[in-house]
């Protein structure tokens, strides 16, 4: 590999001729001289849109990042937050319940995989149903304005069988 040191307008660069070319470059030195600043130029110009366009990539790739992270978020607050209004209307409902109907709820509710395979047995359904509970998810979304009607069902689960809990010491 030979090593070349060459003038460009005030600069002084340093160029690695690979061995392949380095014949002829000595044989057409003379006649690229005037052209290598543009050929290097043309080549630098290259290698730096590649890297803008790299550069532009990785932004486009972090802004999605970012725009996906927000709407991770968003999502999780709106079921956080249709959870809660189901908690909160189960809580407040649970007293108006039949007996049986309330402890079956609170009994189902206390098996830790009882949505494991996101589905909420046929039973609970009926008895939330019956109970007065909006539990179609066209009417979740109709009667209550949420978006994510599984997790205000489990959030009105969830607010009985704590309602329950609070009271089963004093029956």
């Amino acid at each position: 590999m030979g090593v070349h040191v060459l003038e460009i307008e005030d600069m002084k660069v340093t160029i690695y001729i690979p061995k392949e070319l380095e014949e002829d470059f000595q044989k057409y030195h003379s006649n690229l001289k005037g052209k290598l600043s543009g050929i290097f130029a043309r080549e630098l110009k290259k290698e730096i849109e590649k890297m803008q366009e790299l550069e532009r990539n990785l932004e486009r790739k972090d802004d999605r990042k970012l725009v996906v992270e927000r709407i991770k978020a968003e999502l999780e607050e709106a079921r956080e937050s249709d959870f809660q209004l189901g908690y909160t209307h189960g809580y407040n409902t649970a007293g108006g319940m039949h007996a049986s109907n309330l402890q079956t709820v609170a009994d189902y509710a206390s098996d830790p995989y009882f949505f494991r395979d996101g589905m909420i047995a046929d039973s609970i359904y009926e008895i939330l149903d019956f109970s007065g509970f909006a539990v179609k998810p066209d009417q979740c979304k109709a009667e209550h304005g949420v978006s994510s009607p599984k997790r205000y069902i489990i959030g009105v689960i969830k607010g009985i069988a704590q309602f329950w809990r609070e009271i089963k010491d004093e029956l």
